[in-house]
C-alpha cells in the first residue's frame, strides 16, 4: 500500500508535525500507537479530527488509514483528552504561540521532552495538607495563569488522577466548565467560568470570612499582610 505523508496539529502544545510518513494500510490504533512518542500523548488519550481536506472525526481505532479516507497531504488536529497532563497544564495552544513545525526525525522536539520529566503518579493523599489549608468561599489566583476566582469544591475528583482537587468559579469566563467536569457536577456556575486545579498550583488572595471577622490579616501582631 502506498505511504501518505500526514500533518500532524497537536493543539495543547501548539506544534505541528509536518509530513509524517505512514502506510495507508496501517490501522488508526496504530497511528495513535506511532504518533504517542513523537507528541507525549498516550495513544488511549488522543482524540483525532481530520481537518483538510474536510472535516470529521475520527474515531474508528479499526478503521485503515484508507478506509477512513486520509490521503497524502491530509491534515489532523490532535487534541490530548487527559486533564492532567503535560500538554494540558503548559498554558499554551495553538492560539497562544506561534507554533513549532517538527518535522520527521527532527531532535528538537525530543529534546523539548527530555527537559519535562513525567511527575510520579499521584496518590490518594496528594495535596491533602495543602487542601486542608483552604476552605470553599476563599479568593484564590493561580500561580501560573494568575487568573482569579472563588474556591467552589475541594476534594479528591473520581474520573480525574488521584488526590486533592479545587472547583474553582473563575471571575472571567476563561475556563472549561460550568462546574461539571467529565461528567461529575462539583458545583454550577456560568459556561466556562469552572476550572479545576491542585491546591499547590493555587495562591489564597482572601481567607473565607469566618464569625464575622476576616481572616485575612493577623490582627493579634498587627500586620496588614495578606496571606
Amino acid at each position: 500500500m502506498p505511504t501518505i505523508r500526514i500533518d500532524i496539529n497537536h493543539l495543547g502544545l501548539g506544534m505541528e508535525f509536518k509530513e509524517l510518513p505512514f502506510d495507508s494500510s496501517m490501522t488508526l490504533a496504530s497511528l495513535k500507537d506511532k504518533l504517542y512518542p513523537r507528541t507525549g500523548t498516550e495513544s488511549k488519550d488522543q482524540s483525532l479530527k481530520l481537518t483538510h481536506p474536510e472535516v470529521k472525526a475520527l474515531d474508528n481505532d479499526e478503521s485503515t488509514l484508507e478506509a477512513l479516507g486520509l490521503t497524502d497531504g491530509c491534515r489532523i488536529d490532535l487534541t490530548d483528552t487527559n486533564d492532567d497532563s503535560m500538554s494540558n497544564n503548559l498554558d499554551v495552544g495553538a492560539s497562544k504561540v506561534e507554533k513549532y513545525e517538527a518535522k520527521s526525525g527532527d531532535s528538537g522536539f525530543a529534546a523539548f521532552r527530555k527537559k519535562r520529566s513525567k511527575p510520579p503518579p499521584a496518590t490518594d493523599d496528594f495535596d491533602k495538607e495543602l487542601a486542608e489549608l483552604l476552605a470553599v468561599g476563599m479568593r484564590i489566583r493561580s500561580k501560573k495563569t494568575k487568573k482569579e476566582g472563588t474556591i467552589r469544591f475541594i476534594g479528591a475528583i473520581a474520573p480525574l488522577p488521584k488526590g486533592f482537587w479545587c472547583g474553582v468559579e473563575l471571575d472571567d469566563a476563561s475556563g472549561r466548565n460550568d462546574g461539571e467536569v467529565k461528567g461529575v457536577r462539583l458545583f454550577t456556575c456560568e459556561a466556562n467560568k469552572g476550572a479545576v486545579m491542585r491546591p499547590s498550583a493555587v495562591e489564597i488572595v482572601e481567607i473565607v470570612q469566618q464569625e464575622g471577622k476576616s481572616s485575612k490579616t493577623n490582627e493579634d501582631e498587627g500586620s496588614d499582610t495578606e496571606l
